[in-house]
């Protein structure tokens, strides 16, 4: 009877541990909230931006500059302009969670064509590494800091810049 009520608490703990990763598969989770972000960044959303980011939230970009949610909706605003065939994709690369804060790495590739000094038009692709730190609050994921890691620049296919920090 011991053996038995063993091998059943095994199999209940096996089954209950096999079917917790796909419920909670942290990078799909990650990665739908950075979805719902860039979508109420596009929509100019502030009340939507802030059930995603904390109230102290601060984006720290390449060169270093730290960046508050007002200012972040700037950045983006102007990166907007003129670029009817903008295109972003991200991918979420690794996530840590410990208690209620979570280490992420993202991936951003941007793609877009615009007018340069030139005149002419240029296929521009922007690929940004950042590592994020998201904490839970209230049983929600909100994202408390990014900090650019790796910013590529292309044009016409060729590497225009690069830094890595």
């Amino acid at each position: 009877m011991r053996f038995t009520h063993w091998l059943v608490t095994g199999f209940a703990v096996a089954a209950i541990a096999s079917a917790a990763p796909a419920q909670d598969d942290p990078k799909t989770l990650f990665a739908a909230r950075y979805a719902e972000l860039r979508a109420a960044m596009q929509a100019k959303d502030a009340a939507a931006i802030g059930k995603v980011v904390t109230p102290d939230y601060a984006m720290t970009d390449i060169r270093g500059e730290t960046h508050d949610t007002a200012s972040l909706v700037k950045l983006a605003e102007r990166m907007q302009g003129g670029a009817a065939d903008r295109t972003t994709e991200a991918e979420v690369l690794a996530v840590a969670v410990t208690g209620p804060t979570a280490q992420v790495s993202q991936k951003v590739n941007t793609k877009m064509t615009r007018v340069g000094p030139d005149g002419a038009p240029h296929k521009m692709e922007m690929i940004v590494l950042t590592d994020d730190t998201w904490v839970q609050i209230d049983g929600a994921w909100r994202l408390r800091t990014s900090i650019q890691k790796d910013l590529t620049v292309m044009r016409d296919g060729e590497e225009f810049f690069h830094q890595a920090n």
